[in-house]
């Protein structure tokens, strides 16, 4: 049962903690445990040894060698963290209560140590099931009782392998206790226990926990605001909940509190916390004069407006919402006194500061304020407004008697009224939309009319538009024009009821209630008998008001009321009404004129006049539209006995132009309602752009209240600051006095700090701190020196390597890691000792062994625990050994001696050695050996040297075998003798041809350098001897022997502007080890003018990598840099040139068309003023007709040029995300009377791309010139077939439009995009769509590929980037 309420029981931390016992013997086992333990396990570890209390343990020093994990000692009271081992200290006793290590002095006495089971108990029981004990090398039975504890709570236990264990006295007991789950060698034991932590995810116990708490936020956040609204009256749960719950959270991090939960019955529990928490929520982020200009806006403009038109004897009057600790209030007192001051007056201001806030209040009523305002304040108001002491500013009594501080809470305080300006800034962003618009309600009914607001750059006025205009966009400044007479707001807790407004109470509006009725009865008479209608609209089409019988001409929309009159009236009144209604605002004239309405099933003469009503500068433009109806149906039928002939023909043709004018209006209507969908979509998108810019304020606000606590955080660092700048004053001097150079480098391998005496090594000059390494060049003889300093930064091991410099001077250089004090490496020391005496020295005695003919070696022994020697390695060879051995001295020193002389044991020697070293006793003996696979005699001499020997091996084979040799010694001359006179023949023949072949190479190099035409060059470093190709004389005129007295007979001739940046790209190229050189300037040709010459060179380096030789030719750019020049200069004509075109098609297009409109104007006089009898010929209206059907066409290609000027300018359409489906219905829909009478079958299929990013506009002009070619080209004896599908193919977007129509050939494919190119005459168009459509696409970065076969149809696609 117990271990069953374990499983249940959560956990009480995010990682899992792993307790290990040892004691003798335990150290190696502990090493081998981190050796294979990965360092990024989320494992923390606590090791629990058997140690002296009288002696500090080194622990956590030898464990960091093995793991990089961080190894600290144990503290009281100290919270266990991942990835961290944690050591008990010397004297202590270790044990774990609520995740928090307790240290407690070790009790001293004769009795046993059992600090292993003390520990495993209390973890047992603060971890239960998620506890895992370890038992490692040691003798006794510590740790046995702590096992069987764990096990009972249903952990893990874990046991060295006792056959792997130095002592195994613990393990066994543990093991034979039965409380073990596994034993294993150490090195095995990460592996399993990573496996077991995955069987039992603590991380998803975790979850699961978090999960459920997370779902109960929502109600104790409820709770918790309930509980600051009780106790402060103070409600937040209208204010924004991102910023709501970023302050909880604030204050749990504070008090170290986890969950929402646990935070609530803290509060309860600690009532001071309620009042705590809500002085969070309550941002007060302020200053003088904040963001400056909208301060500068207030002075010039505001203050002095508001203060000239207020009589002398009355008050202006402020009110600043929301003012915190006073500055806004106290910057704005300021201005109005500088204004008053200026007009020589004293000021007649009060000015209202309220906030929600009661400390704040105080604070700001004190007006004093810390020496850090003199950032934001000028010195000469702080001179004239403040007084300071005592390191702080007071503000004078002259401006704090202007002000008047009040707490005030705008969601239940009734407001101030009549005031002249309202500050509101950076408040409502904390509230949502709703108590937003309760609040902004107020501000219309406090201020006078012609009064200010004043609001946040996030902020607007949203719904109040009608009240305010807008004086500046960027700072939110508002100007009330109408007052607000119907007021409906009430404070305090009760709900908005109808109030009736002030100006007007009940006695006065009975006593106009009888005029108002003579009025309306006047008004009923008009509008009965001369059958007018009046209606009054705003700028954006708004109906405000209608009199008369308004319903003949106006009906209401159908699902959705709106109030705009172009969507009431009928669509041959609503054109006429929006270009009346425009022109009439634009000019400011009255516009009069008849037009013909369907009134049933006849036609309606109607008189209409346009005229503004109200167009004061301050408030909204209003136009009265007047309707006026004949009190006759004027049908053709009814008017044909009372007209003449001439007005029948009259009306037929005003028929067949209203018909015409009837498809036009449709298309018109069409655009309009797409435009105010598009409007809408906006509209929309502001809105949401409107809502995070607030919450991006929101967070700025909480930002800056953050940064003034840091403030005081940083003061306490000063202190610390001051101590490291002494340790680092300190450090300075140390290494300036230092003869030791060194060279520090950070893990980037960039220089941190240097001594002087490294500058003798390294070329580096103060200013190179903060640089790579690798951009440094050396003075050392050393190939690898960086890649043994990148190998130290990689591996943290250690180089050690003497060094020589190029003036012959040795170093012996170290390359360690940096270490920091937690152990962790942090780059790389390079420290340079000279030893030029000891390698002088040592280069003497190395002489001396190098001049034997002998084999000399020094050993050393390398030992085992027991002091037994088992092996040996190298600590010196002279030159005859190195070439007895095969490799070089630098290769062999450590290394182990067997593995070169694998003979040592063999023949029995290593055993006579051992004996050397052990009993000093010399050795002398000769003996036959197999080295390097050669057998030979050797004498052999070895004496001891400290814990080695030295070693001189004799080569006595020729000794040996000199009587053999003297007997071959004749055949052997002869054989030589032959083969010297073969060798000496194949030399000459090989001599012969290496010299034929240099002249040949020798000949080509000169042809290649005369053909060509660059300048070849040879430099030498080392000579400064300067070589020139032939073709010098050709570029520059000079003959080859003039520049090849040194460098400097080329630089003397470089163009003065070039000449010191040349020289300066050489050196450094030299200089900074630069494999090649390139640069381009001028150069003085032997006649006196320069040459453009672009040069480029390789630079040869010897095997020390230094620089010795500098090949390199150029080539003339003159001809090039001219024709640069001359194609930059047409560049900039043929802009000009398509810029004067495109201004061209502009004008043209705008100029022609008030001929146009003179034409058709013309033609209406003409069937005017034309007999009937000639006007009825069939040539006369044919000809009418075709003149008609021409200006028709004039006016539509005009248009197209337009669209095409357009398209061309509009290199960066609006992108917006384009749902396709959405696009492609509102196509369909437009072309819904070409696909009923095409009886057409259109298929769409865009599922696969649901949106993308696009100019909608073009993307619907894509779209519609597709289909509607589709419809209008098919094939009159097929049935009409068009599918439009969309996919996706790697990263574009595929769109697909096919159908089966009349399709194209070849060569009408080719010219398919030529703008007003047509293939087919029995339909209308303009041969300017698809050329439209390319350049839409093109300028998108798209593709356009068609496929049409004549007969068969046609497939467009459009690649698009998705």
């Amino acid at each position: 049962m117990k271990s069953s309420h374990q499983q249940d029981t959560p956990p009480k931390t995010d990682h899992y903690l792993i307790g290990i016992g040892a004691s003798a013997g335990g150290l190696e086992a502990i090493h081998r445990l981190f050796d294979h333990f990965p360092s990024n396990s989320s494992f923390s570890f606590v090791i629990i040894q058997h140690l002296s209390p009288d002696h500090k343990s080194l622990m956590a020093e030898l464990l960091t060698k093995h793991t990089q994990m961080q190894v600290r000692e144990a503290e009281d009271n100290m919270y266990t963290q991942p990835n961290c081992v944690y050591v008990l200290p010397s004297g202590k006793q270790l044990t774990l209560k609520h995740g928090r290590l307790q240290l407690v002095n070790q009790i001293r006495n004769r009795e046993p140590n059992f600090a292993i089971d003390v520990f495993f108990e209390s973890l047992a029981q603060d971890r239960g099931r998620y506890a895992i004990g370890i038992v490692l090398s040691g003798t006794g039975t510590d740790g046995t009782k702590g096992v069987k504890k764990i096990k009972a709570a249903g952990g893990m236990v874990m046991v060295q392998d006792p056959e792997t264990a130095k002592f195994d006295g613990m393990p066994r007991s543990a093991i034979e206790s039965g409380a073990v789950d596994y034993v294993f060698p150490p090195e095995q034991m990460p592996r399993e226990i990573i496996d077991y932590t995955r069987q039992i995810p603590l991380v998803k116990t975790l979850i699961n926990r978090q999960t459920e708490e997370e779902e109960n936020e929502e109600e104790i956040l409820a709770e918790i605001l309930d509980l600051v609204c009780t106790h402060t009256q103070t409600n937040f749960k209208n204010y924004k909940q991102p910023t709501i719950y970023r302050r909880i959270r604030k204050r749990m991090d504070t008090i170290k509190v986890a969950t929402m939960a646990a935070y609530l019955a803290f509060m309860q529990e600690n009532p001071a916390e309620i009042k705590q928490l809500c002085q969070e929520f309550l941002i007060g982020v302020t200053r003088f004069f904040r963001d400056g200009e909208p301060f500068e806006i207030m002075a010039q403009e505001v203050i002095p407006e508001i203060i000239s038109r207020t009589p002398e004897e009355e008050n202006v009057k402020v009110w600043v919402t929301a003012c915190s600790t006073g500055e806004e209030v106290y910057s704005l007192a300021i201005l109005f006194k500088e204004c008053y001051d200026r007009l020589g007056r004293e000021p007649n201001v009060k000015l209202f500061a309220t906030d929600i806030d009661q400390r704040a209040i105080r604070q700001a009523s004190k007006g004093v304020f810390p020496a850090a305002i003199a950032h934001d304040v000028s010195e000469e108001r702080l001179k004239n407004f403040f007084l300071f002491k005592n390191n702080r500013y007071t503000i004078k009594e002259d401006i704090r008697k202007l002000i008047i501080f009040a707490q005030h809470d705008l969601q239940k305080d009734p407001p101030f009224s009549r005031m002249d300006l309202i500050t509101c800034r950076n408040m409502l962003i904390y509230l949502n939309p709703e108590l937003q618009k309760k609040v902004m309600s107020v501000f219309p009914y406090a201020l006078k009319l012609k009064g200010y607001l004043l609001l946040g750059p996030s902020e607007s006025i949203g719904d109040l538009k009608s009240f305010f205009s807008e004086k500046n966009r960027k700072w939110k400044l508002y100007k009330k024009i109408k007052d607000n007479k119907s007021f409906q707001q009430q404070y305090g807790v009760t709900p908005l009821t109808q109030t009736f407004s002030p100006e007007y109470p009940p006695s006065h509006r009975k006593s106009n209630a009888t005029s108002d009725q003579y009025n309306e009865a006047f008004l009923d008479a008009v509008a009965e008998d001369l059958k007018v209608a009046g209606l009054f609209v705003d700028e954006n089409f708004q109906l405000l008001h209608g009199i008369g019988d308004f319903s003949r001409y106006l009906k209401l929309p159908e699902k959705r009321l709106h109030l705009n009159l172009l969507k009431m009236v009928s669509k041959e009144l609503a054109v006429t009404l929006s270009v009346d209604i425009r022109k009439v605002l634009k000019t400011e004239q009255p516009v009069s004129r008849q037009i013909m309405i369907k009134s049933g099933n006849g036609n309606q003469l109607v008189h209409l006049l346009v005229k503004l009503y109200s167009a004061e500068p301050d408030m909204p433009k209003v136009t009265l539209v007047l309707l006026q109806e004949n009190t006759q149906n004027l049908s053709l039928k009814t008017l044909e006995p009372m007209l003449s002939e001439a007005d029948t023909g009259y009306f037929q043709q005003l028929t067949l132009l209203e018909s015409e004018l009837k498809d036009a209006r449709e298309s018109l209507h069409m655009t309009v309602q797409d435009l105010s969908t598009a409007n809408e979509e906006l509209q929309s998108t502001n809105e949401e752009l409107m809502s995070s810019n607030e919450e991006l304020q929101s967070s700025n606000e909480e930002m800056q209240s953050l940064n003034e606590e840091l403030h005081t955080v940083n003061s306490e660092h000063q202190l610390k600051i001051k101590e490291l700048q002494e340790l680092n004053e300190d450090l300075d001097n140390y290494i300036r006095s230092s003869n030791i150079g060194q060279l520090f480098l950070d893990h980037h391998l960039v220089i941190r700090k240097f001594t002087p005496s490294v500058k003798e090594l390294i070329n580096i000059i103060e200013i190179d701190v903060g640089r790579p390494i690798h951009h440094l060049s050396h003075n050392l003889k050393y190939k690898n020196w960086l890649e043994d300093i990148k190998k130290v930064n990689h591996t943290s091991a250690e180089v050690e390597q003497e060094v020589e410099t190029q003036d012959g001077k040795f170093f012996l250089m170290r390359i360690i890691p940096y270490l920091k004090y937690d152990g962790n490496k942090d780059g790389v020391v390079l420290s340079f000792v000279e030893v030029t005496t000891l390698k002088a020295l040592s280069n003497v005695v190395q002489g001396v062994l190098n001049s034997s003919l002998n084999n000399i070696m020094a050993f050393k022994a390398v030992r085992n625990e027991e002091s037994a020697i088992i092996e040996f390695t190298w600590s010196l060879l002279n030159r005859q050994a190195e070439q007895m051995i095969g490799k070089p001295q630098e290769q062999l020193l450590g290394q182990s001696v067997q593995q070169e002389l694998t003979f040592l044991r063999k023949s029995g020697l290593f055993k006579k050695f051992v004996h050397v070293i052990e009993t000093g006793s010399p050795l002398h003996a000769e003996q036959y050996l197999e080295v390097k696979g050669k057998k030979s005699w050797f004498e052999i001499a070895a004496a001891k040297m400290g814990d080695g020997l030295t070693l001189t091996m004799a080569d006595i084979t020729e000794k040996k075998i000199s009587e053999e040799r003297i007997l071959l010694a004749y055949e052997d001359l002869k054989r030589a003798e032959e083969n010297l006179i073969k060798l000496n023949t194949l030399l000459e023949k090989r001599v012969t041809d290496r010299t034929q072949e240099l002249l040949a190479s020798q000949e080509r190099f000169k042809l290649v350098s005369k053909a060509t035409n660059d300048v070849v060059w040879d430099w030498n470093l080392i000579t400064n001897e300067l070589w020139w190709s032939d073709s010098l004389q050709t570029i520059l005129g000079y003959d080859p022997s003039h520049m090849s007295k040194g460098i400097n007979s080329w630089f003397d001739k470089i163009h003065p502007d070039d000449k010191e940046r040349v020289m300066k790209g050489i050196n450094d190229a030299i200089n900074l080890g630069s494999d090649q050189w390139t640069d381009e300037f001028k150069i003085i040709r032997a006649n006196g003018t320069y040459a453009y010459i672009y040069n480029r060179a390789y630079i040869l380096h010897n095997e020390y990598q230094m620089p010795h030789r500098m090949l390199g030719s150029f080539i003339d750019l003159s001809d090039l840099k001219d024709t640069q020049v001359k194609l930059k200069e047409t560049n900039a004509h043929l802009l000009r040139v398509i810029d004067d075109l495109d201004n061209f098609v502009y004008t043209a297009s705008h100029d022609l068309k008030t001929p146009i409109h003179n034409i058709e104007a013309l033609l209406r006089e003409l069937k005017l003023e034309l007999p009937e009898e000639e006007f009825m010929q069939v040539d006369v209206q044919q000809i009418m007709a075709m003149m008609q059907g021409a200006v028709e066409r004039f006016k539509h290609t005009i248009a197209n040029l337009t669209e095409v000027t357009k398209l061309q300018n509009d290199n960066v359409p609006e992108i917006s995300s384009v749902n396709l489906n959405e696009v492609v219905q509102d196509v369909l829909l437009d072309l819904e009377p070409m696909i009923q009478e095409a009886q057409a079958h259109v298929k769409v299929d865009v599922r696969e791309c649901p949106t993308i990013l696009f100019s909608k506009k073009n993307f619907r002009s894509i779209v519609y010139n597709l289909l509607s070619n589709a419809i209008k080209y098919r094939d009159p004896e097929k049935d009409t077939k068009v599918s439009l599908t969309c996919r996706k193919e790697k990263d574009d977007l595929v769109l697909t439009v096919k159908d089966n129509g009349l399709g194209m050939t070849g060569e009408q494919e080719d010219q398919l995009f030529t703008m007003f190119r047509r293939f087919h005459d029995h339909v209308e168009g303009s041969g300017i769509g698809l050329y439209m459509v390319r350049k839409i696409v093109h300028n998108a970065g798209g593709k356009i590929q068609v496929s049409t076969r004549l007969g068969e149809g046609t497939t467009f696609k459009i690649y698009l980037k998705s």
